[in-house]
């Protein structure tokens, strides 16, 4: 295994052992899935997710640590292909597995071990159709826990966030072809699959971006703009009512990756990779939207040309 070193200095803003893969964009591709230890202040190679010509990239998106083991959402869809890499983190041996359905956002199931929880969704007419899934790797067997009531998806995965337990799911989603446009939200419990709360209507041309679960009151952040001139902002959340009070905060286009963004322990990771010449993940306080420190990565372990960051995870 292949090992990168960090001064302490920089180390000791992370308080979570963290866990992220490097896609390499490419057929052929070579994903490198590593872990950052606070501990013993050093990066660690887990294990090589490579894919052969032919085959589909295998690029992860979303993931979850339960055990010893890494669950990454991968997909490729140039190749119409998706599904759930499982890797053991003690030995680096995976194994990529189809689903029946797209994956968006994963995590550990507290009601089941032998199963992970996953939002899911088909093509549907007029937009996509998502479900809370239990999906059991060993057996690749799909269960619905209940359908989301989403008025529309608009492209990023980070509007589904599972809480550190997984015992609660945060989506939303919105319309977003043209202005003015307006979103909600909605919080589950995952063992029953009812709304817990919700659904809770954001003010016009403000859409749900992410959710900072375990904050009190709600953190995330929000897009206005639409999908022609995005921005991203963050945001407390009260609800009243049916509708949601949003305190806007400051611009926070550097937290934007797509991807849900974990929060463990009150601290919110991201990652800054496309466009830049250094990769890095930024440690960001989930209940004042203030970044703590950003970790710049190596360039040698992590290069960005060809490249970008998936499959965060903090525990």
């Amino acid at each position: 295994m292949m090992k990168a070193f960090l001064s302490v200095a920089a180390f000791n803003a992370v308080q979570a052992t963290l866990y992220v893969v490097n896609n390499q964009n490419s057929d052929a591709a070579k994903n490198a899935l590593w872990r950052i230890d606070e501990t013993n202040n050093k990066f660690t190679k887990v294990a090589m997710l490579n894919t052969t010509r032919g085959e589909p990239s295998g690029n992860v998106f979303d993931a979850a640590v339960c055990g010893d083991n890494y669950y990454g959402i991968w997909a490729d869809i140039t190749s119409n292909a998706f599904g759930i890499v499982q890797v053991d983190l003690k030995s680096g041996k995976y194994n990529y597995v189809t689903s029946p359905q797209l994956y968006h956002a994963v995590s550990c199931n507290p009601h089941d071990k032998d199963t992970v929880l996953a939002v899911g969704s088909v093509p549907g007419n007029p937009h996509a159709v998502f479900s809370l899934r239990s999906f059991n790797i060993s057996s690749g067997t799909d269960t619905q826990v209940a359908g989301l009531t989403t008025e529309k998806f608009y492209g990023y995965d980070a509007s589904f966030s599972f809480n550190q337990a997984g015992t609660e799911l945060y989506f939303g989603g919105g319309t977003d072809n043209g202005l003015p446009n307006d979103g909600s939200f909605s919080i589950m419990d995952t063992a029953s699959g009812k709304i817990l709360s919700g659904p809770f209507k954001y003010p016009i041309n403000q859409l749900p971006y992410s959710f900072c679960p375990g904050t009190n009151p709600l953190q995330g952040m929000i897009m206005t703009g639409g999908d022609v001139s995005p921005e991203f902002f963050w945001a407390e959340l009260t609800t009243e009512g049916d509708k949601v009070k949003v305190k806007k905060g400051a611009n926070a286009q550097t937290y934007f990756n797509a991807g849900p963004m974990p929060v463990c322990d009150g601290t919110m990771y991201t990652y800054t990779n496309r466009n830049v010449p250094t990769a890095a993940i930024n440690i960001v306080d989930a209940q004042t939207g203030k970044l703590k420190s950003s970790l710049q990565l190596p360039v040698a372990d992590f290069p960005t040309d060809g490249y970008f960051l998936g499959g965060l995870v903090c525990e």
